[in-house]
């Protein structure tokens, strides 16, 4: 009985003494595997470092050497193991993104793949079987990383800026807003780290960590980027009470029903695909962010803001202005230069650009002051005008004496300039600004360059009318993403009345008024303004996580390019052709508009001093708060900033 249970302990014993040789001999074997990993990425990381432009025997030798310093005895690294190719995210399949170099490119990183079958621990062991251990490195030459940003330079904002700023962004989210001069003040100096503000996004989404690109193409509300802004400036310290209310205020007013839009915030902030996390240690303004956010949202919701009137007499004139986002701006865009070079307008291209904004003004004037001063002037211009029309349409106008039997079809002209309360449109297109990457320089260190192609979309004055009524302008312009067409605004119409007479001339009857008999005069104008295009060279540019360099976009003003255009306004009356007869067809010949034009001369100059003497001190100041208070689009106040990091060595990338 005591052998049997010595028989029993002693298998029992010889069971768990196997299972620990075994699991030795497993532990052994991952040991193994992990010191054969750690060398052959500390080999990847040397033979990138020693990679050539032309072939691989460096980058090799390198690897093999580094190898050996760190493998365990038995088990080397042999030129084999070791291969050059190319990594590019955005030309090769993932996971690796490694392939064989295209035509003209030279081989960017070194892939170390060690397959060994190691000797056991314990090759007498009963059952024990050679394992095959395979382990892999990717190793890429670090790129240059280029980041643009474009901002308006508005510093502060005061009580006036915050009521426009209040309609302006509360109209577009379809709420409401009151933030005061303080709020929008903080909002201005407040810095935001992207790198942080898309880890807060990621749990806020509940999306996997680190995973920039995903972030950046989900979609999501306008007031969960917001709230996710917020929480990322009280977790990096900025504690600011008047920042944190303002963000949570807009963060209501972007929660209207009805009005949320989902937005993705790669389309305000750009990065390329397998930009590294370091790429990203930038600072956003917190209130470009959020003008940003805002007009990204417009743009998908085709809601119009109504825009308060300011610096006008309220009391003489009526005046609206009214504003949505054509296209929403890119504000920020991070990525490797050499792939923006390649194909400056690509994929991969590295590029910013302001927000395109559609805005309608409409002013309702009185009586225009002045327009008595014409009576002189337009009598004497219809003078000759009367007897050029008598010849070219044919205007029976013998003296009324002669008359001695029954006269008919007697065309009596009278003039009526524009009636009182005329609505004038002005349609403003501000296509704003862009720029792109397009070449660098990193081969000296001390002389570094970023060079980037700015353009400035020509901005677009429409003045005339754009309907009979206000709703129908607002329908006109907003209503399709297509140009809206303007037509001419009469303001002169020398029209005529056909009269029966008897003896001695006396008129006994009148046909209605036939208006623009013989022509007129009508204010129109389609205009563009700061079209440009200009290489933009930084010189030695800041590092990609530090404060950008900034350049002017442009030293056009626009609001004085059309200012000076509406302080000559006659340049915008254009003639209007006459409706009256021309021999035996109805059809106006250009004799008749030239008539018109060389009689009503004085007419044309005395008007146009009239309409610019009212019309640009009225446009200027509106012109003012839509294009350089409400949003910042005067692109002389606009700038580039450009920063570029011009990494040296190797980094692990698989």
């Amino acid at each position: 009985r005591s052998g049997g249970s010595v028989l029993v302990q002693t298998a029992l014993a010889l069971s768990l003494l196997v299972g620990v040789l075994v699991g030795t001999e497993l532990g052994w074997l991952f040991y193994l595997k992990r010191e054969m990993q750690k060398a052959v990425d500390l080999a990847a990381l040397a033979g990138a470092q020693a990679l050539a432009t032309t072939d691989c025997a460096g980058a090799r030798a390198a690897a093999v050497a580094n190898a050996a310093l760190n493998l365990p005895a038995g088990l080397p690294l042999v030129a084999g193991d070791v291969d050059c190719g190319r990594w590019d995210p955005a030309t090769y399949a993932a996971p690796t993104y490694y392939g064989v170099p295209g035509s003209g490119q030279a081989p960017n990183a070194v892939t170390v793949t060690m397959r060994r079958t190691p000797a056991l621990l314990m090759p007498n062991l009963p059952g024990a079987q050679p394992r095959v251990v395979e382990v892999r490195a990717l190793a890429a030459r670090r790129q240059p990383r280029a980041a643009l940003s474009i901002r308006s330079t508005l510093a502060s904002v005061d009580a006036t800026r915050a009521t426009l700023l209040n309609a302006v962004l509360g109209g577009m989210l379809g709420g409401t807003l009151a933030l005061d001069a303080v709020a929008y003040s903080g909002l201005a100096t407040g810095r935001l780290q992207l790198l942080g503000y898309l880890d807060q996004l990621a749990v806020t989404l509940g999306l996997a960590a680190g995973n920039y690109d995903q972030v950046l193409a989900t979609a999501v509300p306008v007031g969960t980027l917001l709230q996710a802004a917020a929480t990322a400036l009280t977790r990096q310290g900025d504690t600011a009470q008047a920042t944190i209310g303002a963000l949570d205020a807009l963060r209501l007013a972007a929660n209207v029903p009805g009005a949320q839009p989902l937005v993705r915030l790669g389309s305000l902030i750009k990065v390329q695909s397998g930009t590294p996390a370091a790429a990203l240690a930038v600072d956003l303004q917190v209130l470009q962010l959020v003008e940003g956010l805002v007009q990204l949202a417009n743009g998908s919701n085709g809601l119009v803001a109504s825009v308060p009137v300011t610096g006008l007499n309220l009391n003489l004139i009526r005046a609206t202005i009214d504003t949505r986002v054509v296209e929403p701006p890119q504000l920020s865009a991070i990525g490797d230069p050499g792939l923006a070079k390649r194909d400056p307008s690509g994929p991969n291209a590295i590029a910013v650009r302001t927000a395109q904004v559609r805005t309608l003004i409409t002013v309702e004037l009185p009586l225009l002051t002045g327009i008595a001063t014409l009576a002189n002037a337009l009598s004497s211009a219809l003078g000759p005008l009367r007897s050029t029309l008598a010849s070219v349409l044919n205007l029976n106008l013998a003296d009324v004496a002669a008359c001695l039997v029954q006269c008919t079809n007697q065309p009596i002209q009278d003039a009526v300039f524009l009636s009182p309360n005329v609505r004038i449109d002005i349609h403003l297109e501000a296509g704003g600004g862009a720029s792109r990457v397009t070449d660098f320089n990193c081969a000296n260190p001390a002389a570094t360059s970023l060079t980037a192609r700015t353009t400035t979309t020509a901005a677009t004055l429409r003045i005339g009318s754009f309907g009979g009524t206000l709703a129908q302008a607002k329908a006109q312009v907003f209503g399709s993403a297509a140009m809206p067409v303007v037509a001419s605004l009469p303001l002169l119409d020398v029209g005529a009345k056909v009269c029966t007479k008897v003896l001695l001339g006396v008129v006994t009857t009148c046909g209605s008024r036939i208006p623009f008999y013989g022509g007129g005069l009508a204010l129109k104008g389609d205009l563009t303004f700061g079209a440009t295009t200009l290489d933009q060279a930084f010189a030695n540019p800041p590092d990609v996580r530090a404060e950008p360099a900034w350049l002017a976009i442009s030293t056009l003003n626009i609001t004085d390019s059309i200012g000076q255009t509406l302080r000559s306004a006659a340049t915008l009356l254009q003639p209007v052709p006459p409706t009256g007869p021309t021999g035996t067809t109805a059809n106006t010949t250009p004799g008749v508009l030239a008539a018109v034009v060389s009689a009503l001369g004085g007419v044309v100059a005395a008007l146009g001093t009239v309409v610019s003497g009212v019309l640009a001190p009225l446009v200027d100041p509106l012109l003012n708060t839509v294009v350089r208070d409400m949003l910042g689009l005067d692109l002389a106040k606009t700038e580039v900033g450009g920063r570029l990091g011009c990494a040296s060595g190797a980094e692990l990338v698989f």
